[in-house]
């Protein structure tokens, strides 16, 4: 599991090869988190404008919200290797009980 924070003294022993990897990480992140942001924010004023109170947000704009926090706090990239981590255990304790 990757170190969410990095403690100064462990930042200053990275190579610059993983401190631009963690730079670009977090920028894309919270590039992605500010751009459903944008899209969120532009559908809400549309809403108000045109009055279609009753079209409204649904289940997908509160999870892009979700998205869009995760991404701006940077933890997005943090919250998807962890989901793909567990994907990856529950498949292979699948695939070894449909084994045995």
């Amino acid at each position: 599991m990757p170190k969410l924070f990095l403690k100064p003294e462990d930042w200053k022993v990275l190579s610059w090869k993983h401190k631009i990897r963690k730079f670009i990480d977090h920028f894309c992140t919270a590039f992605i988190g500010l751009v459903i942001l944008y899209y969120l924010w532009s559908k809400l004023l549309f809403i108000i404008q045109e009055n279609q109170y009753l079209d409204g947000f649904s289940i997908v704009d509160i999870l892009l919200l979700f998205i869009s926090i995760l991404g701006i706090d940077g933890y997005l990239s943090y919250v998807g290797y962890s989901i793909a981590v567990n994907i990856k255990e529950i498949a292979s304790k699948v695939s070894n009980y449909i084994k045995s």
